[in-house]
């Protein structure tokens, strides 16, 4: 179950109040989608969108899962789905709410449709205000840094002279990724102007457009006590970082639905991000220093319009630690971690069905 939060100081305390849990009491006419590439998060192997689609049934919502791109308008503006079975397209009946969990890379036209239903009347979660910033890392950097949230540097470059310079501003050893991509695709650990070289090489086929940040120590060593209990002697020195989900109520508070450290295994490529391969561990939110509580209620806070569920990547030492990125597919818990996935997305069944309410569409 999440903790709710609503500061800072309050995450020592970790509020008992349940707001992710409550029952509800709703008719089962209001009708929530989750837009979803089947077995895309998180290579398939957790079943995501059985999880969610399960708690936004017991919480009463008419609920499917949707790919889409088996949505398309009619000319008239109205919805279109297709049968997968037929390829056929029958009109569709629009939801009142949906939450977008298409990761980073979605079907084309897909904020066009999402903006198209939002205007006719569903309330979108992580929809076409949001999901733009959670997949472009470059845009994400720089909607963050606005905001005051400590994120890492990143730098967009274009040409071989800004990559060069981008590497000598890092102190000759940077990390060169495209700013939309996922699962660890195309990053390059650049360390020397002749592998830079090589990199610039691809320009064109890497779409002609990569951000430069710097390598982030995230090597264990001097942790948290409660964080430094989890970790296995063998494992000072390995990289690591934290995945934090959190969920901005209807009422505005943050709640924290999973907290949990990922520690690289020791033949890994030293790069920032620590997941595929990594061994998770169930940590408590409020035993990580104040200071990165801090930054992680703040990303939650600030994140944009309709933001409300994500999960965030930290990284770095105690009290220095820096958000990565946010992801709106952000990917469940295995249990393995000492999560129970089933748990953490009462949540998101709590702001689907809020959202259902407050659709235009669900007063006739």
């Amino acid at each position: 179950m999440g903790i709710p939060i609503t500061g800072a100081s309050s995450a020592a305390t970790q509020l008992a109040r349940g707001v992710a849990g409550e029952a509800r009491a709703t008719p089962d006419s209001l009708r929530s989608v989750l837009f979803y590439t089947t077995g895309q998060s998180l290579g398939g192997a957790n079943g995501d969108e059985q999880i969610i689609l399960q708690a936004l049934r017991n919480d009463g919502l008419a609920a499917r899962v949707v790919d889409l791109a088996d949505v398309r308008q009619a000319t008239d503006g109205s919805l279109l789905l297709r049968d997968t079975r037929t390829g056929t397209f029958a009109p569709w009946e629009d939801p009142h709410s949906a939450l977008m969990y298409h990761g980073a890379i979605a079907p084309p036209n897909s904020m066009q449709l999402l903006r198209a239903m939002q205007e006719r009347g569903t309330v979108m979660v992580n929809g076409p205000d949001a999901w733009p910033v959670f997949t472009d890392k470059a845009l994400f950097a720089d909607y963050m840094t606005e905001r005051g949230v400590r994120v890492i540097p990143t730098e967009v470059t274009s040409t071989r002279a800004q990559m060069h310079a981008a590497l000598e501003a890092n102190g000759g050893e940077a990390i060169f990724k495209k700013p939309i991509s996922t699962e660890g695709d195309d990053i390059f650990v650049v360390r020397d102007a002749a592998e830079l070289d090589r990199v610039a090489d691809r320009l064109p086929e890497l779409g002609g457009r990569l951000i430069a940040q710097p390598l982030v120590d995230s090597r264990i060593g001097t942790l948290e006590p409660g964080v430094a209990a989890q970790v296995l002697p063998e494992e000072i020195g390995r990289r690591h970082e934290f995945r934090i989900n959190t969920a901005r109520m209807p009422g505005g508070e943050i709640s924290i639905d999973a907290s949990y450290m990922r520690i690289a295994p020791d033949d890994v490529q030293v790069v920032n991000n620590v997941a595929q391969g990594a061994r998770a561990i169930k940590v408590d939110f409020a035993e990580l220093h104040p200071a990165d509580q801090h930054t992680m209620l703040e990303a939650a806070r600030r994140s944009p319009a309709t933001g409300d569920l994500v999960g965030w990547d930290l990284i770095g030492q105690p009290g220095r630690r820096m958000v990565i990125e946010g992801n709106s597919g952000s990917g469940l818990p295995s249990g393995a971690e000492g999560l129970d996935p089933h748990e953490m997305v009462k949540s998101y069944a709590t702001i689907l069905h809020d959202a259902a309410r407050r659709s235009p569409l669900a007063a006739g």
